[in-house]
């Protein structure tokens, strides 16, 4: 994969600077990372494999002879993730992963946990096999560390926005399935604004979406954009509430209704089970 995703070129051009770079083995991969948020990968293929086991260097379990003991990167235990949308294309906006725990597999496969520490952007590629390094040059928020009014009350109505998402999204769950509502994450009330920004990307579906939202170079726009989306989605999730309350009102109506039609009633429980 070669880095020539056109917006991860743009992050690039927006990040400006003179900041100091540094090398750092890439992982592509098709999902998408997120500062403060947890990835669990499995490794299976060799180079990966040798490429994992040299960053856990000194941990236990690890496949003999797998380390490279010469290399600069060993027992570091942190790597980049960069997002790769289709067939030779990489997104030069990526974030940095710690390992925090892995299980050592057969045949030298592992179960990976990490964890996003932050943003880089793509510089150079200087290797590209058996596993990609490249020179990265952290990506900040114009905005970071500067949050400000506005800022603060951008965050609070995304926020809200979220709490009432979930709290919908978990009460539907609970009409349709039966099950238990979850509690709301504790990170929703405590995180500030740009980690909240974060946070968010790492509930959305789509790895576009989620590449996207990384790669823009402003708290502020970032939360603007989730709050568009939070909104249509919170719009949506009441109007299948409104109908399931409806059906729910309305069912011993058509339960009566539909009594003498032992065909529709067949019809209804052949499509309940596909």
């Amino acid at each position: 994969a070669r880095p020539t995703d056109a917006r991860g070129a743009a992050a690039a051009a927006a990040a400006g600077g003179a900041a100091e770079q540094e090398e750092l083995p890439i992982f592509p991969l098709g999902l998408v990372g997120v500062p403060g948020g947890n990835t669990d990968l499995h490794i299976f293929e060799a180079r990966y494999r040798v490429l994992f086991a040299t960053l856990l260097q000194g941990a236990e379990d690890l496949e003999e002879g797998l380390v490279d003991e010469k290399s600069p990167f060993a027992g570091t235990r942190e790597f980049g993730l960069c997002f790769v949308p289709s067939e030779n294309k990489m997104a030069t906006v990526g974030v940095r992963m710690r390992i925090k725990e892995h299980e050592s597999m057969a045949e030298g496969r592992m179960n990976i946990s990490c964890v996003g520490i932050d943003r880089f952007v793509v510089k150079e590629v200087l290797q590209q096999k058996p596993f990609m390094i490249c020179k990265i040059e952290r990506y900040a928020d114009s905005d970071a560390g500067e949050p400000g009014e506005d800022l603060s009350t951008l965050a609070e109505e995304t926020r809200d926005l979220t709490r009432n998402v979930l709290l919908l999204t978990a009460k539907l769950r609970k009409v349709n399935q039966f099950g238990e509502p979850p509690e709301l994450p504790e990170e929703l009330e405590e995180l500030g604004a740009e980690e909240l920004s974060f946070w968010i990307a790492g509930l959305f579906d789509v790895p576009l979406e989620q590449q996207a939202l990384i790669e823009m170079g402003s708290t502020a726009a970032r939360l603007e954009r989730q709050k568009s989306v939070l909104s249509s989605t919170l719009n949506r999730l009441v109007a299948q509430s409104a109908l399931a309350s409806a059906l729910s009102t309305d069912s011993p109506a058509g339960e009566e209704g539909g009594s003498g039609k032992e065909g529709g009633s067949g019809k209804e429980g052949g499509s309940g089970k596909e």
